[in-house]
């Protein structure tokens, strides 16, 4: 375990750049994202975009493209971007502008030619696509305020969008933006998952507990029993080569002596 210091003043998404021992970390501080080794963590290079206040991040890896979302009221604009990298090379093709101070995270199709992304104070899901770089609809979420993090199923055609105002869980069917069921969520959500192995979406909350969710079929969805965790355990990822969702601790969060991460063993699906 190593320790940062004096590189980052308040860092946000970590991405691992394919086929390099390379790290990209974004920070809304003035000196944006970061290029890091790997193995040393030093810093390798600043990553050269349009706008401050760098944030949620998007990989389309068949275009390997790199979505950074920047600007808005962490850094006192009006106004977001969705800037576009090659991760490698950190080469610059353009962006995406947002009339919202609020942009939060993005599900991108890996197969497909959108992305979804969430324009939180304004409570609609933008769908862009991503050869024009163009927002091609902007899809209203009626169910609760502030939707936030997101996954998808690409398979299926389903957006998992969480809200935190209450905390709900909504899905919509991706061709067309219409809502196909809601259920309860945990409030204080920075981040889901969709397992794809075992058809279920996790959503970890600060209050500490994992709501879960089972995917019967595309339109057919369960709440499963929820996962007591603890408060400020919201950051999680699920590998599934090892049957296991990893889920870090924060200090400064729940009041906690110390930091630390929770391993938990994921249950396969019934066939």
């Amino acid at each position: 375990m190593k320790t940062v210091e004096g590189v980052f003043e308040t860092p946000h998404s970590v991405f691992l750049v394919p086929d390099k021992s390379q790290l990209i970390v974004t920070d809304t501080g003035k000196e944006g994202a970061k290029r890091l080794d790997a193995t040393t963590f030093n810093v390798i290079e600043r990553i050269k975009l349009e706008h401050p206040g760098s944030d949620s991040i998007g990989y389309d890896a068949p275009r390997k493209r790199l979505y950074i979302v920047t600007g808005g009221k962490d850094v006192g604009m009006n106004e977001s971007f969705l800037e576009e990298i090659d991760p490698e090379t950190g080469k610059f093709f353009g962006s995406i502008r947002f009339d919202s101070n609020h942009v939060e995270a993005l599900a991108v199709e890996q197969r497909g030619p959108r992305i979804y992304i969430n324009v939180t104070d304004k409570n609609y899901m933008a769908v862009i696509d991503k050869e024009a770089r163009k927002i091609v609809a902007a899809w209203p979420i009626k169910e609760a305020q502030q939707n936030a993090p997101v996954a998808i199923d690409e398979d299926n055609h389903r957006l998992f969008v969480f809200t935190r105002a209450p905390g709900k869980l909504v899905v919509l069917n991706t061709e067309n933006g219409a809502s196909i069921a809601n259920f309860p969520a945990p409030g204080r959500i920075d981040e889901a998952v969709f397992d794809k192995a075992n058809h279920r979406i996790y959503a970890a909350g600060g209050e500490g507990w994992i709501g879960v969710y089972e995917e019967k079929d595309p339109d057919h969805f369960v709440q499963l029993p929820n996962v007591i965790t603890a408060k400020g355990a919201k950051t999680e990822i699920v590998i599934p080569s090892l049957n296991m969702l990893y889920l870090a601790e924060s200090p400064g969060e729940g009041n906690t002596a110390d930091a630390g991460i929770l391993r938990y063993e994921v249950q396969k699906a019934k066939p």
